[in-house]
């Protein structure tokens, strides 16, 4: 195996775009199948909420701070910087590239599809929230990241 493959490098380009290609199939079903624009997918009919998406932007920053004052806090050795631009640009390249299309396909597969097809089946919010979070957690359980 190159130093290409045993950096990683290939391995997250393969496993992004296998992600990623996903969309463009779970886009022909909702069109072809359920008659419903991909925006529905993930877009609500009120159009994107600006606010709860900066209310939880500023959520997610808080709590990433506050782990990252904990572990500095109490393991102040384990981490350490390390830069390696050999690897660092490869990785940055396909990062900017393929981590916005692998994403999209999760929220739209994970918000858009299971959680839409969930509601209509189900009244009950608890079951609307902890159905597709199962999935989606059970997908990722063996995600060593």
């Amino acid at each position: 195996m190159n130093a290409f493959g045993r950096s990683g490098v290939l391995m997250f380009g393969l496993l992004m775009a296998a992600s990623a290609l996903g969309l463009p199939i779970l886009f022909l079903v909702v069109r072809l199948i359920h008659r419903r624009s991909w925006r529905s997918l993930v877009i609500g009919p009120q159009g994107f909420d600006w606010s709860g998406f900066s209310h939880s932007l500023g959520l997610c920053l808080a709590i990433g701070c506050f782990i990252f004052f904990l572990e500095q806090t109490f393991w102040p050795g384990a981490a350490r910087l390390a830069f390696d631009a050999d690897r660092f640009w490869p990785f940055l390249a396909l990062a900017i590239v393929l981590v916005p299309l692998q994403t999209l396909a999760e929220e739209a597969i994970f918000r858009g599809y299971v959680l839409q097809g969930v509601a209509r089946a189900t009244g009950v919010f608890a079951i609307r929230l902890v159905v597709p979070a199962l999935l989606f957690a059970g997908l990722h359980f063996n995600n060593a990241a």
